[in-house]
């Protein structure tokens, strides 16, 4: 007879413990969870074979940069935001607007991209076992990469929030002390500043995709069959 698990059991009690005790039994549930591993995998596929190079050249022809050294901190586009002498408010940069609105969708898709795709590798992980496991420290390689590129995407939000929280910290300070230049010019300097990070954002998206591309497309076999994969396939 096959011991019932209690609360208050040991570790060794339960892992005496019968697999077929955790085996799911509800054949509807069961489907459903083969079901969304199955598009999982379509959804993946979809990613590397039609969104990230489309998102590569898209992200490319945004960031439009010339061959002339130094094109991507080029302020020129960026309009100046006109302060009056004894100023009662004073507006956003609406180019910066612009740019931060495009930018946190592109955020967002590249960390649903990276989300499914780092839930897929984990899921194709075997069971552990002696002997060939360099496919498995692919996978585990892979998700650490995956993980560093999402945090790295995530630091973009707070990096919005950080701009505008100093841009109306400064225009308060020209409100109050509207006589005190350097408080006008620090607007202008920040806008430039953030006007320029946020073009390196974008092309260090861009950079990501392709990155991942590239990692993804040449570790496929191992990525996604671990164990009857060659070992002559490197990660790099």
């Amino acid at each position: 007879m096959t011991k019932r698990v209690r609360e208050g059991d040991s570790w060794s009690e339960c892992a005496s413990i019968a697999y077929t005790k955790i085996e799911i039994t509800d054949e509807n549930i069961k489907n459903g969870c083969i079901e969304f591993r199955k598009k999982l995998t379509e959804q993946v596929i979809i990613h590397l074979r039609d969104r990230i190079p489309g998102k590569i050249v898209e992200l490319n022809n945004k960031v439009n940069i010339s061959n002339k050294p130094g094109s991507i901190l080029n302020t020129d586009e960026l309009r100046e935001v006109m302060i009056e002498d004894t100023p009662i408010s004073i507006s956003s940069n609406n180019q910066i607007k612009e740019l931060v609105t495009s930018v946190k969708s592109e955020v967002s898709e590249l960390i649903e991209m990276i989300g499914s795709i780092k839930l897929w590798v984990q899921l194709n992980i075997p069971q552990i076992q002696n002997g060939n496991n360099f496919g498995v420290g692919v996978q585990e390689e892979t998700i650490q990469e995956l993980g560093r590129v999402e945090d790295a995407t995530f630091s973009l939000y707070e990096s919005i929030c950080k701009y505008y929280s100093e841009r109306a910290r400064l225009s308060s300070k020209v409100i109050k002390y509207p006589g005190v230049e350097d408080f006008k010019q620090a607007i202008r300097e920040l806008d430039e500043r953030y006007w320029v990070s946020l073009r390196c954002s974008v092309a260090d998206m861009r950079n990501h995709y392709a990155w991942l591309h590239d990692l993804l497309t040449k570790n496929w076999e191992k990525l996604s069959k671990p164990r009857n994969s060659e070992d002559i396939n490197m990660i790099y």
